[in-house]
């Protein structure tokens, strides 16, 4: 199981400079859609390839004795903190904001398929997933949408990671909560570098004291990797009732994120929130 750690990330057996190129050439194509974050992705190109050039030039002209897999290894340390800062912003703005994936589906997306499919979430028969061609991007994206639980997950570009996650937990009022365990599978290849963070919809206002943890980590080509999403401190200014959060996933060029609601009752009650039965909680 990956806890919130250091960034420092050595180039996992079987990644090329031609994958993360690949990578970064998809979220390129993710740059028009407006994900909350000033962070724009041909940076990422910019940044990388400016490590990578350097680092050769260095190599090539003696002024370095860094092996070309020294070079990937500086050029890799790069990308991941690119994905870092990059959910760090996305998620700071999901907690200052409230600002979910969802809120850009009307202005800048046509529907172009559906398909009805069980809710992970609850089970409902009646959840559709929904695709969408952007109106400004190259990318598409997708949604994952269920009547009892709403918006249960989005997706902008094509990636080979799947996200499998409790969709309700529950959390006692003056606890510190041990959160929720992320399984992330890699469906392709190559292995993955991946970022991701969590965050809660209006933090402050909804009283959680403390930012949600950022992640970094590699998921072999077929392979999987467990992430323990602590919760924090559910003190007493965090409000009885039922809070969404985000899962967002940065990885194999492309955004994932997936919607998860805490349930935070108060420490002599048994029954959750009055009035709120339709999410089922874990």
């Amino acid at each position: 199981m990956t806890n919130p750690e250091s960034l420092a990330c050595p180039v996992p057996a079987g990644l090329s400079y031609s994958d993360l190129m690949k990578e970064i050439v998809s979220y390129e194509g993710l740059a028009s859609f407006d994900l909350g974050t000033r962070l724009r992705s041909d940076v990422f190109r910019e940044r990388v390839l400016r490590e990578w050039r350097t680092a050769q030039r260095a190599y090539l002209s003696g002024l370095s004795n860094a092996s070309p897999e020294q070079v990937l290894e500086s050029t890799v340390s790069e990308y991941v903190q690119l994905l870092r800062e990059w959910a760090d912003e996305i998620g700071t703005s999901i907690e200052s904001s409230g600002w979910g994936p969802s809120s850009i589906r009307g202005a800048e997306a046509l529907l172009t398929g559906e398909t009805r499919v069980a809710c992970p979430g609850c089970g409902s028969e009646h959840a559709q997933r929904l695709v969408f061609a952007s109106r400004f991007a190259s990318a598409p994206m997708a949604g994952l949408l269920c009547p009892e639980c709403g918006d249960v997950g989005w997706s902008f570009g094509l990636s080979r990671l799947r996200i499998d996650a409790a969709t309700n937990v529950r959390g006692t009022r003056g606890t510190q909560d041990e959160g929720f365990t992320v399984r992330i599978s890699n469906e392709g290849p190559a292995p993955m570098l991946l970022s991701a963070r969590f965050a809660f919809e209006e933090r402050l206002q909804q009283g959680f004291p403390d930012r949600g943890p950022i992640f970094a980590a590699t998921v072999p080509a077929g392979g999987s990797v467990g992430l323990r999403v602590p919760v924090g401190e559910l003190n007493n200014s965090v409000k009885l009732d039922q809070h969404r959060g985000w899962f967002v996933l940065l990885g194999g060029g492309a955004i994932e994120y997936r919607s998860v609601w805490l349930n935070v009752r108060g420490a002599s009650s048994s029954g959750g929130i009055p009035g709120v039965g339709k999410r089922r909680t874990c």
